[in-house]
């Protein structure tokens, strides 16, 4: 029946060379919308029938990625392969249970690594996991490995590189022969970029458009799969000269107003004011940055509260981000009829929307530009670098970055659905 699944599949080199590598463990490193999860599900398959051939009893797969979300794409991308000869192959899709049971006896769960303590059950005659640069690596150090040991499993790997990470050094390095101390035979790699999947005519076009709007750590890490480790200043686009303003070139309205906000006390506490304009770019017009100031209550101090409300009449319309560390503080807000929410604190995903931002595109120019009186976070911008003792970590130094968590919290974060308060 194997042949059956590759009948009408016309794999690109680089899927093509995901097919041919013979290795127990196979890595999969490859540019955003390449084709390699819809590879990946293929010779997931193509690996699950070859074992249905030789070895008896029931057979055990897991689908494994960092969320049950991403579990979805790959049961998704399973189904789709499956999809022609579904009748014959497929038992019951019990998606609601993630757990995919085809006739043969052979069952596919699908798993979260978000909590690698609960990957646990049956030995395993194969996984496959997606996104794997992403997943804790004590899911496959501590679960994962034991799992496929005692019926010789076999593994596929899928992701797009996150820095020189667990996964570069523990899985990609293992495969590569000109590193004697490092390589096993028993892994192999394979590495393709986004315009490897020629199945869509435009992807070229739209990596054209994207090495335009990105900035270049970030196209070659999602578009080329590089491993180019994150080092030096966090914000290299910035340039004074583009990025700051003054009152004259402030636009007369904003369509959008935020306020972030980074909780602090011995460490100073900040508040950013970003405006959107008409086109879309974000103008930063206002800061405050205290060290020693209390919420709610400092026997008559100023209080963040207080100057929360005096944000709140200068610009009635904006809604306050904070950092959901302190959901009490959140509270004292709403209390005063401050319009706070929990905001979106992811680090990495923060930091490569605001360069994005700062990155000018020939068209329109930077649409993240800042005033020049808010002389702390432009204080922070040049100073804030990555990590250099520890550059898998693609992580920023923790220091004198408050005004700059603030600024990510205004502009990540997302408006609530209201479905989902």
């Amino acid at each position: 029946m194997t042949h059956h699944l590759f009948e009408t599949y016309r794999p690109h080199a680089g899927q093509q060379a995901l097919h041919n590598a013979a290795a127990r463990f196979t890595a999969v490193c490859a540019g955003v919308r390449s084709g390699k999860t819809f590879g990946t599900a293929r010779e997931f398959l193509r690996r699950v029938y070859a074992d249905r051939f030789w070895k008896p009893g029931p057979l055990h797969y897991w689908a494994v990625a960092p969320t049950y979300d991403l579990t979805n794409v790959q049961h998704d991308a399973l189904v789709e392969v499956l999809s022609p000869h579904w009748r014959a192959l497929v038992r019951q899709n019990l998606k609601s249970e993630r757990r995919l049971e085809l006739t043969g006896g052979i069952v596919i769960a699908f798993k979260s690594a978000h909590d690698p303590k609960t990957l646990v059950g049956v030995g395993l005659d194969g996984l496959w996991m997606d996104e794997a640069a992403r997943v804790d690596p004590e899911a496959w150090r501590g679960q994962l490995r034991m799992r496929l040991s005692d019926r010789l499993g076999w593994a596929l790997f899928s992701t797009t590189p996150q820095a020189r990470n667990w996964f570069y050094e523990e899985i990609w390095r293992r495969a590569d022969e000109a590193d004697p101390e490092r390589f096993d035979p028993q892994f192999a790699s394979v590495h393709f970029a986004t315009t490897a999947n020629t199945a869509l005519p435009h992807l070229a076009a739209e990596v054209d458009q994207a090495r335009r709007d990105l900035p270049e750590r970030y196209f070659a890490r999602e578009y080329l799969a590089s491993f180019d480790a994150f080092i030096g200043q966090v914000y290299e686009e910035f340039d004074p000269a583009t990025h700051v303003v003054v009152d004259a070139d402030l636009p007369a309205a904003f369509k959008e107003v935020r306020v972030g906000v980074d909780w602090g006390y011995r460490n100073p506490g900040a508040m950013i004011v970003v405006g959107r304009d008409g086109d879309d770019v974000w103008w930063v017009v206002e800061e405050i940055v205290r060290a020693k100031v209390a919420v709610d209550s400092s026997h008559g101090n100023k209080t963040w509260v207080d100057y929360a409300k005096e944000l709140h009449r200068k610009y009635p319309s904006a809604r306050f981000l904070c950092d959901p560390a302190m959901p009490g503080h959140l509270r004292s807000f709403r209390a005063v009829g401050i319009p706070a929410q929990a905001a979106d604190n992811r680090v990495a995903a923060g930091i490569q929307l605001v360069a994005t931002l700062m990155h000018p595109s020939p068209e329109t120019g930077p649409r993240l530009r800042v005033h020049r009186r808010c002389t702390h976070l432009l204080a922070e911008i040049p100073n804030y670098r990555w990590q250099e003792d520890d550059i898998a970590a693609e992580e920023p130094v923790k220091q004198d970055d408050h005004a700059l968590d603030a600024l990510r919290y205004a502009l990540l974060t997302k408006p609530h659905q209201p479905g989902y308060w």
